[in-house]
């Protein structure tokens, strides 16, 4: 999965006193795409010195010994030279032997394989982050204005006191076995159009192992039994920690009842039908590969 980085070591630990160096990698966003620099599958982002004055740039977190900063809310880097256009880009990466600054959604670095795996991990722990800093920048208690915590990855309001922190949903991913076969499943309405595995959101009050079941029974009509936990995901784009888990059929796998709003296809794939070169930055085709061969 794309946070698997080791040797190398993430630290997200907030600390204000750090400020930029000159190499120091800065996030750009617009919207849902990040300012990059691609090279065929590799990838890196502006540098601070291409900013004039980073003053009020913000802190994020390292990876070993480098530090990754947050630009301003629409400040661009201001080039001079032959970097190109800022422009968003589509489709995969093409390489070039002068690669263009430009805006790529923040997705596309997973589901191209875009390397190196630690700046994949950075770029969806940034935008997580730009988005609660741009969505909490006045209190939801009483309206006021919020500042940063001198000390935590915190907002806090001198109004009221309301402290808030980052913003984290618990999700759940499944795999629903069937002795050789497991089911899959793909979104309904939406632009994505590859296999995944049934997922969903816990609920206030509910265990994970519930919210299997519980998602199972509404997403495709199917009981479980045997739910046991695989591992988990920080998914920053959507603000989610995704958990993930095996379970086991119990009943008919012919009694599937679609949930047609949130699914337009579900299927069972033996272990020979899954495809080989699914891109395993996911838990879900991590899983599914793990299926495959034989490892769950």
């Amino acid at each position: 999965m794309y946070q698997d980085i080791a040797p190398k070591f993430f630290n997200n630990q907030y600390d204000a006193k750090k400020t930029p160096a000159p190499d120091s990698p800065v996030f750009c966003f617009r919207g849902k795409d990040v300012l990059v620099a691609e090279n065929g599958s590799f990838f890196e982002y502006p540098k601070a010195s291409s900013w004039k004055d980073t003053e009020n740039f913000r802190y994020l977190f390292s990876v070993d010994d480098k530090d990754y900063f947050l630009a301003p809310e629409g400040m661009l880097p201001e080039f001079t030279g032959q970097e190109g256009d800022f422009e968003t880009k589509e489709g995969e990466p093409e390489k070039t032997d002068a690669p263009a600054f430009a805006f790529r959604q923040v997705q596309q670095l997973y589901r191209y394989r875009m390397e190196p795996m630690e700046d994949v991990l950075a770029a969806f722990t940034a935008f997580q982050l730009r988005n609660w800093y741009v969505n909490n920048a006045y209190c939801g208690r009483c309206g006021k204005p919020t500042h940063h915590h001198p000390a935590l990855r915190a907002l806090q309001c001198d109004c009221c006191g309301n402290l808030i922190f980052p913003k984290i949903a618990p999700a759940i991913m499944t795999a629903v076995i069937d002795g050789d076969r497991v089911l899959v499943t793909k979104y309904a309405n939406r632009a994505y159009d590859y296999i995944s595995l049934v997922a969903g959101f816990n609920e206030a009050g509910e265990s994970l192992e519930a919210t299997v079941a519980r998602e199972v029974k509404e997403e495709v009509g199917l009981d479980v039994k045997n739910i046991r936990y695989y591992g988990s995901q920080p998914w920053g784009i959507a603000d989610n920690l995704m958990v993930g888990y095996f379970c086991e059929l119990d009943g008919d796998p012919d009694s599937i009842e679609l949930d047609k709003t949130e699914l337009s296809e579900s299927l069972w794939l033996t272990r020979d039908d899954i495809p080989e070169d699914i891109n395993d930055y996911t838990m879900a085709y991590e899983m599914l590969l793990k299926f495959k061969h034989g490892l769950v």
